[in-house]
């Protein structure tokens, strides 16, 4: 699974949980919980059923918490989705200098 994001957040306890999020075929994202191994796939509404699974370990999501703290979930989608916005642009640099060349 090509990891493009992880939700975490801390329990009341200390405890650390952490959901992946990754890309499948097409549109399809895989959700995959470090915790307990829970493994979903999804098109829709990815972030959400994040959130609700780490509920489900006592974890407070954002939308549920009155007072933010150190409990709440946190998105933190790496360095890919930059990567590949570069690489893209670079490809589009490439392709507009080697037609002014050309022709």
């Amino acid at each position: 699974m090509l990891t493009t994001g992880t939700v975490t957040g801390t329990t009341e306890s200390g405890t650390r949980h952490s959901m992946r999020i990754g890309r499948g075929f097409g549109e399809v994202r895989r959700l995959e919980c470090d915790s307990c191994g829970w493994s979903r796939v999804a098109q829709y509404d990815v972030l959400g059923k994040a959130d609700r699974h780490l509920a489900d370990h006592g974890v407070c999501t954002a939308g549920e918490c009155s007072d933010p703290g150190p409990e709440t979930a946190a998105l933190d989608s790496g360095p890919l989705p930059w990567l590949l916005c570069a690489l893209g642009m670079l490809t589009l640099l490439v392709v507009v200098v080697v037609r002014s060349v050309t022709g």
